[in-house]
């Protein structure tokens, strides 16, 4: 499912947007009290686009730890944020003993060169 925010509105791209639209077009058709004809083909091609959204989205897992934060906080912005902030701080960690195990290495060379 493909969707974008424009401003400060949410903007869906098909197939979202076209179920939008053909549910709206179902919903026009049957209110009109003019037509008779009741919407069949509109209600087969809405119900096909629902399934293509659904198998566009079967392979897709939302971790509970994020939904246990939107259903907290009602927003996304700072779940993504901590999450960035947990991953710099483990690079910064692995970075550090990156360098500590290379001091080590280099000391143990001199202290091998000094032996020779």
């Amino acid at each position: 499912m493909k969707a974008y925010i424009k401003n400060n509105k949410l903007r869906f791209k098909s197939p979202v947007l076209s179920c939008i639209y053909k549910l709206n077009k179902i919903q026009n058709a049957i209110e009109d009290k003019n037509n008779d004809k009741f919407p069949y083909e509109e209600i087969q091609d809405f119900i096909y686009d629902c399934k293509k959204i659904i198998e566009e989205t079967e392979n897709i897992e939302i971790p509970l730890d994020y939904i246990e934060h939107i259903n907290k906080n009602k927003e996304a912005l700072n779940y993504f944020e901590s999450k960035n902030l947990k991953s710099k701080n483990k690079e910064d960690i692995v970075n550090k003993q990156k360098d500590v195990f290379n001091k080590f290495k280099n000391g143990i060379k001199d202290f091998l060169d000094l032996l020779e």
